[in-house]
């Protein structure tokens, strides 16, 4: 279990340091980035990952189906105010598509839309006073990173809707 948490805590923090990075290249006016909200993002996507790779490590190893809890410690990265519940939506719908729980149709039918939709709702929640200094490469590169985050999340998701094994007594 230690293994499993050790794991997702760095690639929790792997992936707080490249949503953070993508954040820096789509931003125009890159001066408002501080160093405490780079920690705060970085830190807050490891204390993630160990949430949801001791969720994988209690499930590999059969124990009890409450270690699925600790993927609460996931919330803080996933939920407001980052992106309006964006990321959120994205790794349930990702995750649980991935998982390959019945209907099989249902999961990859919603994420497939979710995920086509992703541009489109950063597009629209975004700056409105920024929108004229964006070309369609720099719209390409959003979507690229959204997309990039949103299967990144999707499959750390995965480990909330995969079947838990069933105990021998």
């Amino acid at each position: 279990m230690l293994a499993w948490g050790t794991l997702g805590l760095l690639l929790g923090a792997w992936v707080g340091a490249l949503a953070r990075l993508w954040m820096r290249l789509i931003v125009v006016y890159p001066e408002t980035f501080t160093w405490a909200g780079t920690l705060a993002i970085i830190i807050s996507a490891a204390i993630g990952g160990l949430g949801l790779g001791l969720v994988r490590g209690a499930r590999l190893t059969g124990r009890s189906k409450v270690w699925r809890l600790a993927a609460f410690l996931a919330l803080p990265f996933l939920g407001a105010p980052m992106g309006l519940g964006l990321f959120l939506l994205s790794a349930l719908l990702g995750g649980w598509a991935l998982a390959r729980r019945r209907p099989i149709w249902l999961a990859p039918t919603l994420a497939t839309l979710w995920f086509a939709a992703l541009p489109f709702i950063a597009y629209a929640v975004g700056d409105p006073d920024h929108h004229n200094l964006y070309d369609g490469v720099h719209y390409l590169s959003i979507s690229v990173g959204l997309w990039t985050l949103a299967a990144l999340l999707a499959v750390g998701g995965r480990e909330l809707f995969v079947r838990w094994p069933t105990r021998q007594p």
